[in-house]
């Protein structure tokens, strides 16, 4: 995720006519020639995602709803500067092994809420020029220091809001060039409308049990530097471990449709119902367990629903079954001794904090049972179809 100096509106859309839309085993600009739009109920997905509501260019909208990410000229050579002279200012990661930094790990609030800030500044002209009538939720950095550990798995980013009625958006964005040896992120294209819309970090992603067979469909997406890896947060996506001499730094902005509600979901077990909560705007700002204990009942929001959803694990062959119904076939670009695993560095010096104590008075299993609770029904196909036990077995 060339740097290019968007001044206007006027002048994104004069260059939005050539999207650089990743496929196959290169990077294809897209030029006006959009792929069929897949049913909203399908062999792909029995669950019909929103459009994206809040890009401006109706060819972007259509490339994110049909591949679920692209690649857009984004922030120019003043921008850069700006946040590459915050990321010295604020960073001094290293690891023997190598792992990845997220800005909401730290237990420094004043830090994470200062980096939103200063990011957010840099950000926030160039967000208005490609989207309307959207929230930033969190604006951070990714780094990502060298190292065989330095991969991270695969993944879908957990639920944000109602996917029944909205959509969300990352912009991911490189202050340097990443090539083949910098941890490129890799996207698995179409990907978003393969999978369930319910997902947290508290019970296991549908594909957990066949990661070797997804890794087969990833696409490494390799960038200039400025460059904004735009994505459908339901994107299967992974990124390669950095085998060079240097950090990978990322700036990360996260958008919601203004009037989307911010909700996150959590299962106590695999047979427990989902559970719905509700959270204030600022939440990845404020929350303290994104690094400890983060598997745990939310120690912050409000309840709001709870319903039975059934989660079973996908099958290789399930899975292959879909990527072919949305037109895709292995590409087997990712080496087999590139581990995507997970090294979480906790903070932005490297040193590890004692976990912050709750933001909020840590509630009791009976004020939860007496917190009223909406049954909701799960998001229901409009149809019976092929793959209606899919995710049987």
């Amino acid at each position: 995720m060339i740097g290019f100096a968007v001044s206007s509106f006027s002048s994104v859309l004069g260059f939005a006519n050539l999207w650089i839309l990743p496929f196959s085993q290169t990077l294809i600009i897209f030029m006006g020639m959009m792929p069929e739009v897949l049913n909203p109920v399908s062999a792909v997905s029995e669950y019909p995602i929103q459009r994206q509501s809040i890009v401006r260019d109706e060819k972007l909208t259509d490339t994110l709803y049909n591949e679920g990410y692209a690649v857009v000229p984004f922030l120019n050579e003043a921008d850069l500067e700006i946040l590459r002279a915050l990321y010295f200012k604020e960073h001094s990661i290293s690891s023997e092994t190598g792992g990845i930094f997220y800005s909401l790990y730290s237990q420094n609030l004043d830090y994470r809420e200062r980096i939103n800030a200063e990011v957010g500044a840099v950000m926030e002209p160039r967000l208005q020029a490609f989207f309307h009538s959207y929230k930033t939720v969190l604006n951070g950095f990714i780094i990502k220091a060298p190292g065989p550990k330095s991969g991270f798995l695969i993944h879908q980013d957990t639920t944000g809001l109602d996917e029944s009625k909205y959509s969300t958006l990352s912009v991911w964005v490189p202050l340097w060039d990443i090539g083949p040896e910098d941890g490129a992120m890799c996207m698995v294209p179409r990907s978003h409308k393969m999978f369930y819309p319910y997902r947290g970090i508290s019970f296991a992603f549908p594909f957990a049990k066949i990661h070797e067979i997804v890794k087969r469909y990833l696409q490494p997406v390799y960038m200039k530097a400025g460059e904004a890896l735009v994505f459908d947060q339901r994107t299967l996506h992974a990124s390669l471990p950095n085998k060079s001499e240097k950090n990978r730094v990322v700036v990360i902005s996260g958008l919601f449709p203004k009037e989307a509600d911010f909700t996150m979901c959590y299962r106590e077990s695999e047979d427990a119902p989902v559970e719905i909560y509700r959270q204030a705007d600022d939440f990845i700002l404020k929350y303290p367990r994104f690094m400890h204990d983060c598997c745990s009942r939310p120690i912050a929001g409000e309840k709001i629903a709870e319903f039975d959803f059934p989660i079973p694990m996908m099958t290789a062959q399930e899975f292959e079954a879909k990527a072919a119904a949305a037109g895709l076939q292995p590409l087997d670009l990712i080496a087999p001794e590139d581990k995507l695993g997970s090294n979480p560095m906790p903070e932005p010096d490297g040193v590890e904090r004692a976990p912050l104590a709750p933001l909020v008075k840590l509630r009791t299993e009976a004020e939860i049972a007496a917190t009223p609770t909406v049954v909701t029904p799960p998001v229901a196909p409009a149809k019976a179809g092929f793959f209606k036990r899919l995710f049987g077995g």
